[in-house]
């Protein structure tokens, strides 16, 4: 299907590109960055029946590599029975229910920070890279003659 044109009230010429293969689940917005895509998405007056991973982050407002966490804590249910490596799609009607859920949120903020202590301490234990770059316990080059 060729690339198609859409024009809107006081915006600039943009297209939307049907390719099976785009992140959005169908559609690629050309000429936009992520943060216009998601002003252009938050901004729809009817929200589509069934959300994409970053689109369910941006209508929760979490970040789009949270609703993997969120998804591995059975926090959010994806529709059907996707591939692992197949796209996910979630309900917005579902969606909707939880974001108005004060409980569901303090839950799923709290998974998301569960996850990153048990990936930080994982770290730590494995003598991994600190955020500096450097290994753990090892001194800055300049720091070495102080």
């Amino acid at each position: 299907m060729p690339a198609r044109s859409t024009v809107h009230p006081g915006e600039g010429l943009y297209c939307v590109c049907d390719t099976p293969r785009s992140a959005s689940g169908g559609f690629i917005l050309c000429g936009m960055n992520a943060v216009e895509q998601q002003a252009e998405f938050l901004n729809l007056k009817i929200a589509p029946a069934r959300l994409n991973a970053s689109q369910a982050a941006w209508y929760l407002g979490f970040e789009p590599h949270e609703i993997t966490i969120l998804a591995a804590a059975g926090l959010v249910k994806p529709l059907g029975h996707p591939a692992r490596n197949a796209t996910k799609f979630f309900a917005t009607a579902a969606l909707e229910q939880l974001r108005r859920d004060e409980k569901w949120l303090a839950r799923a903020t709290d998974a998301i920070a569960e996850y990153w202590r048990q990936q930080n301490a994982r770290r730590r234990r494995a003598g991994g890279v600190t955020m500096a770059g450097r290994p753990a316990g090892e001194q800055p080059a300049n720091a070495a003659g102080r």
